[in-house]
Formats: structure tokens, sequence, C-alpha cells
């Protein structure tokens, strides 16, 4: 399951604490083990999943993914994200 949403203020407070992480344009497949939530700073990426998900995520950008979540990563623009794993 992957969520999308906007973040109130409390939610982007949280999550401009966490780390930083880049990446370039490429493709590329995620086994998340554990869930994790992303707050999107830069960039554009299709995230689709063999049960059927397909997800396009933005600047602004709160989601979530959870735990056992094979997921494919189609990074269109150079991705900038706060994350944090839980």
């Amino acid at each position: 399951m992957i969520s999308v949403q906007s973040p109130d203020a409390s939610q982007l407070e949280t999550a401009t604490q966490w780390p930083v992480w880049e990446k370039e344009i490429c493709n590329f497949d995620e086994d998340y083990t554990a869930r994790e939530m992303f707050y999107i700073l830069d960039g554009e990426a299709r995230l689709t999943t063999r049960c059927g998900i397909d997800q396009t995520i933005r600047q602004g950008d709160l989601v979530t993914v959870e735990a056992g979540v094979l997921v494919n990563w189609d990074i269109r623009q150079p991705i900038r994200k706060h994350f944090k794993f839980f």
C-alpha cells in the first residue's frame, strides 16, 4: 500500500527533521521490509506495484509505503526527499 497526502503544519515540521536522500533519473525496484514515510522536496517519480498501485509523486507530497511492498521507482526528475523508516 502506498498513500499520498499533503502534510499539515505539524507533519511538515516533523518531516523536515529527517535525513535527506537524493537520486538521479533512473528506474529501480525497492523491496520495503519496513514502513517508510517521506516528504518530497524536489522532483517527480512514478511508483508502481505488482498489486496494481500506480502513483505519481511530486514536490510537496507526504508519502507512506507500507512494509512488505515491492515498489518500482521510475524517477522522471531528480528526487530529493526527507525520509524515515519505522
